[in-house]
C-alpha cells in the first residue's frame, strides 16, 4: 500500500482573535496480487455510496486469500 498525505494550513489573525483551519488529504494506491475483475461501474447518482464514484468488483481464489492473510498476522 502506497500513501501519499498532504497537509495545509490557514490562519488569519485579526486584532480581535485568531482562526485556522487544517486540511489533510490522503491518497492511497494498492496492489491486489491473485485477483480478477469482475465488473467495472460508474455510479452518477450515489446508488452505492457517494456519488460520482467509480467501483470495481473483484474475485479472489479462495486459497490464495487464505494464503495472504495467513502471512500477514
Amino acid at each position: 500500500i502506497i500513501t501519499q498525505i498532504s497537509s495545509r494550513d490557514l490562519i488569519i489573525t485579526t486584532h480581535r482573535s485568531e482562526y485556522s483551519k487544517q486540511v489533510i488529504e490522503a491518497m492511497s494506491d494498492t496492489e491486489l496480487h491473485f485477483t480478477e475483475i469482475v465488473a467495472r461501474w460508474y455510479d452518477p447518482n450515489g446508488e452505492y455510496g457517494p456519488p460520482k464514484y467509480y467501483y470495481v468488483l473483484v474475485r479472489m481464489d479462495r486459497k490464495e486469500a487464505i494464503k495472504l492473510l495467513k502471512r500477514v498476522k
